[in-house]
């Protein structure tokens, strides 16, 4: 099922949008919230948890794409609409799924969900996949039971030690767990989900909207307005401003 939130400045376009939506995908798709205010959505959206924005671009006060800069909610794919197709590679590059012309085409739209259907069955099947020769490995190991996260699959539980997780990224309404031999496991939870069962692990800190790291693997920070927190795999995650205070804190940097 489809949670949908619905961002534009024009009433009309909503209604039109909403009502397509809901003619064409009864069964997948629930309309949860609307606006008309980016600044609102900012504080609605992560209140209500959407799986899927549709986001317009251009809007007053902030466009669409500093709409997204500005959110702190990761747990969403989002699909913009523009009158302006000069936007869509700037769109696309903002991490969005998928991106309609304005007027938007019923055609146009029933294709660009059920591509987005086909990418969520993709992902389960992918985090149902367990790595056999690895989980063996696992339940073998001296690591106990305590200090490694259970991510659910179709087939049963996969256990990965806490300490080979480097950082944690958001996908939409999954996530991407790192690891340090560099395997990449796709889990069927958002951020926010995983950041819940990590709680009692004080080396994991949510630093970004999109991003979990491991500060036990910080090798390396970089002043700035929120900064950058460079990981022993090398990645490269943008602090958030708000959670500087926090990050500094828990790193012993401050």
């Amino acid at each position: 099922m489809f949670r949908v939130f619905i961002l534009d400045d024009e009433a009309t376009a909503i209604s039109l949008l909403r009502h397509k939506l809901t003619r064409n995908f009864p069964e997948e798709i629930e309309i949860v919230g609307t606006s008309d205010n980016p600044l609102d959505a900012l504080q609605t959206i992560p209140e209500i948890r959407p799986n899927l924005l549709f986001v317009d671009i251009d809007m007053p006060h902030l466009t669409g794409l500093e709409f997204i800069e500005k959110l702190d909610y990761a747990e969403a794919d989002i699909i913009f609409a523009t009158a302006h197709k000069e936007f869509a590679i700037d769109a696309l590059r903002k991490s969005a799924f998928d991106y309609l012309v304005k007027p938007i085409d019923e055609d146009d739209l029933k294709m660009c969900i059920e591509r987005l259907i086909e990418k969520r069955k993709k992902l389960k099947k992918e985090s149902a996949e367990i790595d056999v020769e690895s989980l063996v490995k696992l339940l073998k190991g001296n690591v106990s039971l305590s200090q490694k996260l259970k991510i659910s699959t179709s087939d049963g539980i996969l256990l990965i030690p806490i300490d080979d997780i480097i950082r944690i990224e958001a996908s939409g309404s999954y996530s991407t767990i790192l690891l340090l031999d560099k395997k990449k496991i796709t889990a069927s939870k958002n951020l926010s989900d995983l950041e819940h069962h990590l709680e009692h692990y004080p080396q994991f800190l949510r630093i970004h909207k999109s991003n979990i790291i491991n500060i036990n693997y910080l090798e390396r920070y970089i002043r700035g307005d929120g900064g950058t927190a460079i990981l022993k795999d090398g990645a490269e995650i943008e602090v958030a401003r708000r959670r500087k205070d926090e990050f500094l804190e828990r790193t012993g940097i401050k």
